[in-house]
């Protein structure tokens, strides 16, 4: 994932295969509950990419950053508690002097 690649996405609306999140919160039952919710929805998008930006105001885009957990973090959480596995990469990236997941 590159900056133009997080550019093009953020200028599209959200989809079934796009979504934005401000945040995350992997430290309770309910916000991990989200957060995979939201993984296991895009992994069955069966073979057609699919995105799901952490850092990002899903009504004004405005971008919020990311932070809190590195991309092992993310890896090994989903790793975790999805079975069966699911196939998706995760990547920090800086736009705008903030970092998005």
């Amino acid at each position: 994932m590159n900056v133009k690649k997080i550019q093009v996405l953020l200028a599209q609306p959200e989809s079934a295969s796009l979504e934005f999140k401000s945040s995350i919160d992997l430290k309770n039952d309910r916000g991990k509950a989200k957060f995979i919710k939201e993984v296991l929805s895009l992994a069955n998008m069966h073979g057609n990419p699919a995105y799901l930006i952490i850092g990002v105001d899903d009504e004004t885009r405005d971008i919020t950053g990311f932070g809190g957990y590195s991309e092992v973090d993310i890896h090994n959480f989903v790793r975790d508690w999805c079975l069966p596995p699911v196939d998706f990469d995760f990547h920090i990236v800086e736009i705008e002097n903030k970092k998005l997941g």
